[in-house]
């Protein structure tokens, strides 16, 4: 494995399915994982994953997205580096 850190990633609709399970795969990895779900409760089990943070998301309309995506990419969301090329 290479020395520098391990890469910050978004993984969308985390809360249940194949996005639930990529998300425990990538935490468990080392790698330090922004979780998006809507409800309270899934956000409540996501935070209490080790690198993980969770992120609450309705994509409900595209502008809506691309605020939260701004906020994460632009580090406002605690836990986040910089954003990567």
């Amino acid at each position: 494995m290479s020395s520098h850190s391990p890469r910050s990633i978004l993984v969308t609709g985390a809360s249940t399915g194949i996005g639930n399970d990529i998300t425990h795969t990538l935490a468990a990895t080392g790698h330090p994982v922004f979780a998006t779900a809507r409800k309270e409760r899934d956000l409540d089990a996501l935070r209490a994953i080790e690198n993980m943070t969770p992120v609450q998301l309705t994509c409900v309309t595209s502008s809506r997205f691309r605020r939260r995506w701004k906020e994460v990419s632009n580090g406002t969301i605690s836990g986040l580096g910089p954003p990567i090329g």
